[in-house]
């Protein structure tokens, strides 16, 4: 700056600036709000320049400037408000006449101006101090209101209103210039500035080439996150690093343009962070055309394009900006807008908090506990305004750092440690600069830093001082203890409570090893976290239960059961140290199953400490994805079931001597013993070899998992090869992954059973079936290699069916570790499609099923310890040669012995195999029956559909499945037929094959597979083959006509010959019918993913709501016509009085001098004057004005009737969207009759499934949770309805029992009923048992349906022992939860004796539906017209009378009807207003769940609508039964859809309240209060509404008076904040209007201006002001007066 401008501003001063330290979210609106009124002042300085006298335009300047001046000074730009206020002050005196207007001021203006748009906007978008010094301007401006004569210097700087007119432009302002700096421009000469601008240009030309470098590496960073499907927080901050980089360097090398782009996006993508929204495909739209542009425009700059294809570039880019900002505003309005989070966050009162970093070590010291407690609380505060994504990174250090201070209260000592106030202060830097993540508006994350130093900080404070320095003596110790083997009693004498946790400490330091794994899908990492809160739920109930009854077995088999699926979920996402866990615990149970460990408290203590461990590993993986080592943990529970095993049985020191001895001699044995575990084999066992009686030999295997799951860890590293499988028909795919999740569930439960008893063959059984099913569907879709395990598991059930293996735990936990394995595949195959090899996996399988012949060897070396026993001194030496000799190959036995132990095997093989194949064949047939019965339907299926590939490729595998069971079953013919049959359908399929010329030939071949089955009769197998060898695939286009009955089809004789061509080849006459043939091409059957199908019903919905925009701003617009034809008819008329009028005067003026026609009378001769012609005009453009109104008439008529045809066409796609979803019911009815069979037979009570309407539909997500329900219902209908036989017999009963379901539909609901013909529910038993478990007293008098409620009660049930079936209470509980969640209701009607019926009612989600608008009060509600049943009109005299009564029930014709008020649901307004009513009041007759019919008064019937659409209303208002959703209407208002069932069971079942409450009309003012905020200002506007929400006001704002005053026509707020000067209408017009309104006379009004003179003030009061208050306010100041205010209120 000059020398002479800094003199003349020595002594003058200027507000500081603080915007530098506001909240960015504020300072972007204020950027944006500059950015509006540079847009609207321009033009006006050029107007006024022109016209210089016009006052409208100097006041819509001097408005603009007052703008300025409050919004600036409201951020913190004080310098820049005193400038601005200045320009103000000098337009008002110009306005006020008090000084002249020259060209000086209006020069002054334009610098000003040009000042704020070139050089202080920067600054403020920069976030920087102001690099121009304002005083000179300021000083400038008050000369010229003094009319002083101007300083030269001063004088210059109105020269920047022409110059100054691009940012570069240097403005002798310029803070940084220096004397000398000055000096050499006071005298450089020509080659100076030119030296000067190459240094300049060379230093632009260098900052460019570093923007255009960096750009590329960020525009690369922006692809990688358009490539993220699902972006993370630190994928988000990645991305605002680039923008953020982006802006600043653009900013640097001068590229305004990008600058601009770049900080609209950023600040786009920060708003989605704050506001913990997710990018939607717009905002991803929209950041695609950014990184283009940027792209494109970097492209330009290299070629030094001109500047035209710059701005055409950036002009693309705002096109793409602006049309996002709209579809923005349409759908969100202003509803996307930061919170400004660490403003609120500085607002709470945690001052000690944020100064912790430099006050923690002196306070604490001096100061506790006070400090420490005092910190405890902040964060705890800081805890509930953190707990949401955009601080969840806060939200966990914060919850961390608190605990830490609570240890500290109790540990006291700690703060005698100077390592305590070391590491508090890497805690502390770490924690504040969180808050500096969170200023720059990322979110905030933990970072591995962070979980380091928290790791650190946790470990440290959870133990004493004293245990510090021996925690190295205590872990030697605990080690040693595992080492020894203590029986579980010795726990106690070593390992304390707090042991235990310091161990568990130890392993949690490791959080950060390598050992750690951090490697999970997220998928199902969801999946597993999700199981993982149920099963711990599950596990901490059921070890309760244990703990206080050690006899409980089942709470034992549960707990087992828990920690076996816990394991699986572990396994499955690589998290195997909880596994290992896991399995240890899981292995502890079984030996207390076993009773081979015996309970005490050390132990529980012990196993309680264990589960907290594993919970708090699963915390750990939720919040860090992190699952650490368990090295101390395993440690412990081994040691506990090493103990077990030396708990079995006293073995005397002889027997431990010959126990060692044999030991020593397996140990030589490598080859004989299965995957290296050792072979102990026990003294007991060895005697009870030498019992003639007994003759099994146990082995007990000490297990080692880890081996087994390394070796299947192998395998998966194999993921990639090339032996892996990739291609799957996509259609057998899906159908195979729906089957083997069938499959899996019912392995992994048969799987527990046979766990739980070897014994149990029918689970082998089962599991052998479910494996060949699971082999032959992965053959199927060419998963060759998960074909290979099934078949390997499947050989070792069948050995174990056989009693060629024996169960140990070791092949028991192989075998659930390969099922795990076969799990993990199918999920593998599901997200990648990749099938990879199991090489190790079927090693291990083939040596568990092979190592039957190491048994044998074992078994012969009992034998041998048994000669010893018997001949201890002769034939010692013999038997130790014996034993030596089993380390080799061949096992040398006597002669007589092997014969005999050879014939013994051949025989058991031989009964063996008999039993193997009497099984398989029993199997077969009971899987062929069932897949008979479903190809039949298949095919008649695909008779009536045969474009659905679908249908061919289930008969495919319906063939495939009926072959391989063939195969097994040894039935060679039927396999060859089924394999035919297979081929068949598979080509039929491949040649889209649609003719009906092998119909009969399909049906005779299914029909002679179910006579070879099941009546072994094999006649014409070869004509059959033939037949089925030669179909001709391809060229076969005729259909025969329909003339063989399905009597015909269905038995064929035996006695027929097949010849060659057999029904291939149609008759000539029927000819080609390519037609038929065409339409049946033309009926393909497509997949599409659900997500489509429901985001193609919710666009569907969006285009309603659309057209019923446009159908109401047509309607306006008709309106607006109407209107418009009136006013033409006006026009016309006064132009028919002025043409009078023109002629009077005419023939007045005759005969004036300058008359032209004097001889001619003015009727004679027609005179124009200019008026006439202008009249003449003036008619002519009405007549055209009623042709426009014609022709928009017409158009309208046009637009209306293409809205009709649209509206049918919209429907016809929602009922065709909306059908999609629907799926037939029978799909779920072979799961029901699975249930029903395998109830009924445990059970041993014959009942039989009657399913009615199977052929309705069901939307598919309701389906597929009312399976549960339904589940629960049958085994309950079964086993508490169903009587045994002889009961039913004596009941004179069929000896089947009967089960009806029957589904049908009530208006919108679906109504389904279970109904038995057994017993009945005793009403006496269920209300004994009721008092006894305290739900009801015995003197309480209730009806029987509410006394047959209670069997939904949890836990409540009146088995006399619990089963696996029923007896826990459990069932119905599971079915009342799940159907409430679909929003239904359960009820129960029985007679004792005859038998029960429950009821199901679920309403349809649809998303269209027809609705009748009705009001309640001053709210409008939407109606589903499916719910009524008629409306009638009832006077309010009858209603009055009636609700002033105490009858609960109103007659309308001749029927009593309940009768209650809509308010009472919505408004709690059980009494309407019926004073002063003289016209009837509508009634619904609403139609209740129960079949009864309930009456519902409403206020008013606004209109049926055609059609609403239904949108969920969320989580936050499911307590309120009585809505069911939301619509939005066509003016954009939302409108709440109310839910007539409801209300009407509400009605049905409570007594209507028969006084008015009183508190309602009050209540309004004990909630929130309403305040409006009246500013011209944006600024202004968002800043105080901000301020009002955050002290719980609920606000609403008006840009202007007229604004005001409209919106007081359909609101009353409580309080009003008032602006004065505005456009339109200023403050005091505005405050005149209120106080002489009827309704808001008595409104509080707040003033808040920058108008601080008495003048106004006293106007104001007089107006009738409540508080008059100056800008900039104090926030405390204005709360006080509004408290103030709304208090005496």
């Amino acid at each position: 700056m000059k020398e002479i401008l800094k003199t003349l501003v020595e002594t003058m001063t200027l507000p500081e600036d603080s915007y530098l330290e506001q909240d960015s979210e504020i300072l972007d609106i204020f950027i944006e709000e500059l950015d509006e009124i540079f847009v609207e002042l321009e033009p006006l300085l050029v107007q006024w320049i022109e016209h210089p006298d016009q006052k409208d335009v100097i006041t819509d300047i001097r408005r603009h400037f007052h703008t300025l001046k409050g919004s600036g000074r409201m951020v913190g730009a004080k310098s820049s408000g005193e400038l601005a206020w200045t320009v103000e002050e000098t337009l008002n005196r110009i306005i006020a006449g008090t000084i002249s207007l020259d060209q000086n001021i209006q020069q002054y203006v334009q610098t000003v101006f040009n000042i704020y748009r070139f050089k202080l906007v920067q600054d403020f978008k920069s976030v920087q101090a102001h690099h121009i010094n304002l005083k000179p301007l300021v000083l400038l401006g008050q000369q010229l209101q003094k009319e002083q004569s101007l300083e030269p210097a001063l004088a210059e700087l109105l020269q920047l209103s022409v110059t100054l007119d691009k940012e570069d432009v240097m403005t002798g302002l310029e803070v940084s210039a220096d004397d000398s700096l000055e000096e050499a421009k006071a005298v450089s000469n020509e080659e100076n500035l030119v030296e000067d601008q190459t240094e300049e240009d060379g230093l632009i030309k260098e900052t460019l080439a570093i923007f255009l470098e960096e750009s590329e590496d960020h525009l690369a960073t922006i692809d990688q996150f358009l490539l993220k499907d699902r972006p993370t927080n630190d994928n988000y901050n990645t991305l605002i690093r680039a923008l953020h980089t982006l802006r600043g360097s653009s900013a640097m090398a001068h590229v305004d343009q990008v600058f601009d782009a770049s900080s609209k996006v950023e600040n786009l993508f920060k708003t989605l962070l704050q506001e913990e929204l997710d990018s939607s495909s717009d905002e991803t739209a929209l950041l695609i055309h950014y990184a283009q542009f940027v792209r494109d425009y970097l492209h330009t700059l290299k070629q030094e394009g001109p500047k035209q294809k710059f701005d055409e570039i950036f002009d693309t880019f705002n096109f793409a900006w602006d049309s996002y900002d709209f579809q923005l505003e349409e759908k969100q309005g202003d509803t996307v807008r930061p919170q400004g989070l660490v403003s609120q966050l500085l607002e709470l009162d945690i001052n000690d908090l944020l100064d912790v970093e430099f006050d923690f070590e002196k306070r604490a010291r001096s100061e506790f506990p006070q400090y420490i407690q005092t910190l405890s609380k902040q964060t705890e505060l800081l805890l509930q305004h953190t707990h949401h994504h955009a601080t969840i990174g806060m939200y966990q250090y914060t919850s961390l750092l608190r605990s830490s201070y609570q240890d500290l209260l109790f540990k006291p000592s700690l703060l005698n440690l100077d390592y305590t106030f070391e590491l508090y202060q890497q805690v502390h830097q770490h924690f504040i600069q969180l808050f500096d993540t969170l200023a720059a508006g990322q979110r905030v994350t933990l970072t591995k830093v962070h979980e380091r130093i928290l790791n650190e900080l946790s470990s440290f404070t959870q133990q004493n001082v004293e245990s510090v320095a021996s925690s190295d003596e205590l872990l030697a110790e605990i080690v040693e203890v595992a080492q020894d083997q203590p029986d579980t009693s010795d726990i106690s004498e070593h390992t304390t409570v707090n042991d235990l946790s310091t161990q568990f400490a130890l392993d949690k330091q490791m959080l950060d090893s390598n050992e750690s794994n951090r490697d999970f899908d997220p998928d199902l990492l969801d999946i597993f976290l999700e199981e993982a809160d149920e099963l711990l739920a599950g596990i901490d109930a059921d070890l309760t239960t244990w703990s206080s009854d050690q006899q409980n077995l089942n709470a034992l088999k549960n707990l087992m059961r828990y920690l076996h699926t816990l394991k699986g979920g572990s396994n499955m996402i690589q998290a195997r140290h909880i596994g290992l866990i896991a399995h240890e615990l899981e292995t502890i149970y079984e030996k207390l199953i076993n009773q081979q460990i015996q309970a005490s408290s050390a132990l529980v203590n012990l196993i309680r400490a264990v589960q907290d461990d594993i919970a708090d590993r699963i915390q750990t993986i939720k919040d860090h994805q992190v699952d650490y080592p368990s090295t101390h943990v395993l440690g412990l529970l081994k040691g506990v079931s090493a103990s077990g095993s030396s708990q079995v049985s006293e073995v005397s020191h002889e027997q431990k001597a010959e126990q060692e001895f044999i030991l020593d001699v397996q140990d030589q044995d490598q080859e004989l013993s299965l995957n290296n575990s050792e072979i102990i084999i026990e003294s007991d066992e060895v005697e009870a070899l030498s019992s003639d009686d007994n003759s099994q030999t146990t082995i007990s295997n000490t297990v080692d998992v880890t081996d087994f799951a390394q070796q299947l860890a192998l395998d998966k590293q194999l993921l990639q090869s090339s032996d892996s499988n990739r291609n799957f028909d996509p259609d057998l795919l899906d159908i195979f992954l729906d089957e083997a999740d069938e499959l899996l569930a019912g392995i992994d439960s048969d799987l527990s059973l046979w766990t739980a008893d070897h014994t149990n063959l029918a689970a082998l059984k089962n599991l052998m079936r479910y494996l060949h099913t699971l082999k032959g569907g992965s053959n199927m879709i060419q998963a060759t290699h998960m074909g290979l395990i099934a078949h390997e598991l499947e050989t070792i059930y069948e050995k174990l069916i056989n009693q060629q293996l024996h169960a140990s735990s070791e092949l028991i936990a192989l075998i659930r570790l390969v099922q795990d394995d076969i799990a993990d595949r199918v999920q593998t195959i599901r997200d990648q499609q990749i099938d990879y090899p199991s090489v190790h996996v079927v090693n291990l399988l083939q040596q568990q099923h092979q190592g039957s012949v190491s048994e044998s060897v074992s078994s012969t070396l009992v034998q041998s310890v048994e000669v010893v026993d018997s001949q201890p001194q002769d034939h010692y030496d013999a038997t130790t040669s014996l034993v030596t000799e089993t380390s080799s190959p061949t096992i040398e036995i006597d002669g007589e012995v092997a014969a005999t132990i050879e014939q013994n095997a051949l025989e058991t093989s031989q009964n063996a195999d008999e039993e193997v194949r009497s099984l398989v064949e029993e199997t077969f047939l009971e899987e062929a029956e069932e897949l008979l019965e479903q190809a039949q339907s298949l095919l008649k299926q695909w008779f009536e559909q045969r474009g659905n590939r679908s249908l061919l490729l289930q008969l495919q595998r319906n063939a495939h499945s009926l072959k391989g069971g063939a195969r097994m079953a040894q039935l060679e013919a039927v396999g060859v037929i089924a394999y035919h049959l297979e081929n068949t359908f598979e080509q039929f399929g491949l040649h889209h094959f649609n003719s009906n010329v092998y119909d009969n030939l399909l049906n005779t071949a299914l029909t002679w597979l179910h006579d070879a089955i099941f009546k072994r009769q094999y006649a014409n197998f070869d004509g059959l083959k033939h037949s089925l060898e030669n179909i001709e695939f391809v060229d076969v286009s005729a259909q025969l006509p329909q003339k063989i009955s399905a009597k015909d089809v269905f038995t064929p004789e035996y006695t027929m010959e097949f010849v060659q061509g057999d029904g291939t080849e149609p008759p000539s006459m029927f000819g080609e019918w390519e037609s038929s043939e065409r339409i049946e091409q033309n009926n393909e059957m497509i997949r599409v993913s659900a997500e489509v199908i429901e985001k193609m019903i919710d666009l569907s919905g969006e285009n309603a709501i659309n057209r019923s925009r446009i159908e109401m701003d047509l309607g306006q617009l008709g309106g607006t016509l109407t209107e418009m034809e009136l006013a033409i008819k006006r026009l016309a008329d006064q132009l028919r009085r002025m043409e009078g009028e023109l002629e009077s005067q005419i023939i007045a003026r005759h005969g004036g001098e300058n008359s032209r026609y004097e001889d001619f009378d003015p009727l004679e001769m027609d005179q124009y004057s200019s008026l006439n012609q202008l009249s003449k005009s003036l008619a002519e453009s009405a007549s055209d004005l009623v042709d426009f109104k014609t022709t928009l008439s017409e158009k309208i008529r046009d637009t209306e009737g293409l809205l009709l045809q649209q509206s049918r066409i919209q429907a016809e796609i929602q009922e065709s969207l909306m059908r999609t979803r629907l799926v037939p019911f029978s799909r779920l009815l072979p799961r029901l009759q699975r249930i029903v069979r395998q109830t009924a037979s445990t059970l041993n009570r014959p009942t039989e499934l009657v399913v009615n309407n199977t052929e309705g539909e069901l939307d598919r997500s309701i389906l597929e949770r009312l399976i549960a329900p339904f589940e629960h219902m049958l085994r309950n209908a079964i086993d508490h309805g169903i009587e045994d036989r002889e009961q039913r017999l004596q009941a004179n009963k069929p000896e089947t029992g009967h089960i009806v379901l029957n589904i049908g539909r009530q208006g919108t609901d679906v109504v389904v009923t279970f109904s038995d013909d057994g017993k009945g529910i005793d009403v006496s038993r269920i209300k004994q048992k009721a008092i006894q478990t305290g739900l009801m007293t015995k003197d309480q008098k209730l009806e029987q349906e509410e006394i047959l409620q209670f069997i939904f009660h949890p836990g409540f049930s009146t088995a006399a022992q619990v089963t696996q079936i029923s007896g826990r209470g459990v069932g119905l509980d599971v079915v009342q939860s799940d159907i409430k969640a679909l929003g239904g209701h359960v009820s129960v009607d029985s007679t004792l004796g005859k038998g029960t019926t429950f009821t199901i009612r679920v309403p349809t989600t649809v998303a269209v539906s027809d609705a009748l608008m009705v009001k309640a009060g001053d709210q409008q509600f939407a109606f589903p017209l499916a719910q009524i049943d008629r409306i009638v009109r009832i006077s309010p005299a009858a209603l009055e009378q009636y609700f002033e009564g105490q009858d609960d029930y109103f007659t309308i014709d001749q029927e009593k009807y309940r009768l209650r008020y809509l308010s009472e649901f919505v408004a709690g307004q059980p009494i309407p207003r019926l004073s002063g009513m003289v016209h009837s009041l509508p009634v619904l007759l609403v139609k209740g769940a129960q079949g009864q019919t309930t009456a519902l008064l409403v206020d008013q019937l606004i209109g049926s609508r055609g059609q609403i659409v239904v949108k969920p209303i969320g989580q936050q208002f499911s307590s309120i039964g009585v809505i069911a959703g939301a619509t939005i209407l066509g003016d954009g208002q939302v409108c709440l859809i109310l839910d007539g069932q409801t209300i009407a069971r509400q009605a049905q079942s409570t007594h209507r309240s028969k006084q008015a409450d009183d508190t309602y009309t009050k209540q309004r003012y004990d909630e929130r209060r309403l305040i409006m905020i009246v500013d011209d200002s944006v600024t202004v506007r968002k800043v105080t509404s901000r301020l009002l929400e955050r002290h719980g006001y609920d606000v609403v704002t008006a840009k202007d008076g007229v604004d005001a005053i409209e919106q007081l026509e359909t609101i009353k707020p409580d309080l009003m904040l008032l602006d004065i000067e505005m456009p339109r209408m200023d403050g005091f017009e505005v405050t005149n209007l209120v106080r002489h309104h009827e309704l808001h006379r008595d409104l509080p009004i707040i003033m808040i201006t920058s108008r601080t003179g008495e003048k106004h003030r006293e106007r104001a009061l007089s107006l009738g002001v409540s508080q008059y208050m100056g800008k900039p306010f104090q926030e405390e100041t204005l709360l006080e007066n509004i408290e103030s205010l709304l208090t005496v209120r």
